[in-house]
């Protein structure tokens, strides 16, 4: 699915609103189950809590039931804790820590369950959950404050094959600003390329009931915003401005389809505090310093990318972080006062196979003791073939196509040119240089199959200016 880079909010953990209470259960701040396929049968459940600290410690393993509409015996199993605690309080370390280290304002963690499952058998519809006692006592704005449980689910379809679930690339975002239009993206991603589309659904206490909002609050309005909260289906963007304090909570689903029929879904059920803020949130540019958050690359040609970083609060520094990597991509940055970040990737052609390829990175500014901090989503897109380039540069034909023994290329301009030749694993197995407009390729030693031709001006470019594919058939 194509996704387009919008802004994401992490504004975390001021301190004047909500105080440290007394420890309690009520710790559940947010949580989402997802899910990695080993095979049709087999998969690793990955369980996410974000812990308010000012609650009790979670369990060290955590109650999974598995059910499904088809009769298969259900299931119910407990899945350990695998990485410690994860602090995700932005608090100078200077200032007064948080909840989570002793101090006196609220403070969140994220803890992750893990381990491995095996179904009974082929299901459209199985269902793996688990309830969280409970949600905060802080809430204002549902009427089980401090007594509702958390509950999230997901669901696998394994009659499809393998099949991953789609996952979050961003953290929460957690506060927003009093007056301060925002928007949050969840980053989504599904690393197999299914479509997926999002839902704002009213958050679960158990598999058959929900949480009850006071008046003038629902699921798709769970803050008090003038223009009333919106939420785009397509790319999971949650926009408002919010106009009165309130600690609330709603809930996200995902639903992935391939070839038209339901394969999955993940839910997100999260907190989100509104509140007064004296700072404004810093952000990033799009590649290369543009307001593109999508770009379009070539394979076996590194592609490297600047993004910078602003901030409407004069003189505050500013810190990029790579929140979420992907395979191959080399990320540094400069650590100036407005820091810049660099990223290089050299996709491979079976990386056009996984389009959108996806990272995230998160700006932070030094606004003490509450610093803000801003998550962007960065996709490229790998093509086969050269659309890339408008410019005026030389066009090139090749044939025949297939083709069983020589290959013809012409081109309207003379030049020196460089030719490789690539099979669909990115390995190089032809190389020749020609002069001219005219050029035979003999390449004898390829066997029957999908190659790509990449053509470079050796006096003009560094990059490629044309790439096809071209299928050589039975000799």
């Amino acid at each position: 699915m194509k996704r387009s880079g919008k802004i994401v909010f992490t504004l975390l953990f001021f301190a004047l609103l909500f105080t440290a209470r007394q420890s309690k259960a009520t710790h559940a701040f947010g949580a989402q189950l997802t899910y990695t396929c080993i095979n049709s049968n087999t998969y690793v459940i990955w369980y996410t809590l974000y812990r308010d600290c000012s609650g009790i410690f979670p369990a060290t393993t955590i109650l999974i039931n598995i059910t499904n509409t088809c009769g298969f015996p259900a299931q119910s199993m407990n899945i350990p804790q695998v990485v410690s605690p994860i602090d995700l309080s932005p608090m100078c370390p200077q200032d007064v820590p948080t909840t989570c280290q002793g101090g006196i304002h609220m403070g969140v963690q994220k803890y992750i369950y893990s381990d491995t499952i095996v179904l009974g058998g082929a299901c459209s519809n199985w269902k793996i959950s688990h309830a969280e006692s409970s949600r905060s006592s802080s809430l204002t704005t549902i009427t089980g404050a401090g007594s509702d449980d958390l509950y999230v689910y997901c669901m696998i379809n394994n009659t499809v094959g393998v099949n991953n679930s789609p996952v979050f690339t961003a953290e929460p975002g957690l506060y927003v600003c009093l007056g301060a239009p925002f928007s949050i993206d969840q980053g989504y991603f599904d690393v197999d390329g299914d479509s997926l589309t999002m839902q704002m659904i009213t958050p679960l206490i158990t598999a058959g009931s929900i949480v009850s909002y006071f008046s003038g609050y629902s699921g798709t309005q769970p803050l008090i915003s003038n223009p009333p909260m919106s939420f785009n289906p397509v790319t999971g963007v949650l926009s408002g401005n919010p106009v009165q304090a309130d600690f609330s909570v709603y809930a996200i689903l995902v639903n992935e389809y391939r070839n038209g029929v339901l394969i999955g879904q993940v839910e997100r059920d999260l907190s989100l505090i509104a509140r007064s803020c004296t700072n404004n949130q810093p952000d990033m540019s799009g590649f290369d310093n543009t307001a593109n958050y999508n770009i379009t690359v070539l394979p076996n040609v590194q592609s490297c990318f600047t993004i910078g970083s602003f901030d409407p609060d004069a003189g505050q520094f500013t810190n990029i972080v790579l929140a979420n990597s992907m395979s191959g991509l080399s990320f540094s940055h400069t650590s100036g006062d407005l820091d810049t970040a660099t990223v290089c990737w050299t996709p491979t052609m079976s990386d056009s196979l996984n389009n959108p390829n996806c990272f995230t990175l998160e700006v932070t500014d030094d606004a003490c003791p509450f610093t803000l901090t801003v998550s962007r989503t960065y996709c490229i897109d790998v093509s086969l073939i050269d659309n890339i380039s408008k410019t005026e540069t030389p066009s090139f034909e090749v044939y025949p196509n297939p083709f069983t023994e020589n290959l013809l290329l012409t081109t309207d301009q003379s030049s020196e040119y460089e030719i490789n030749m690539y099979d669909l694993s990115g390995r190089e197995v032809h190389y020749e240089k020609f002069s001219g407009k005219t050029h035979q390729l003999n390449p004898t030693a390829l066997e029957s199959g999908v190659y790509l031709i990449s053509i470079r001006d050796l006096n003009i470019s560094s990059s490629p200016l044309w790439n096809r594919l071209v299928f050589r058939g039975i000799k």
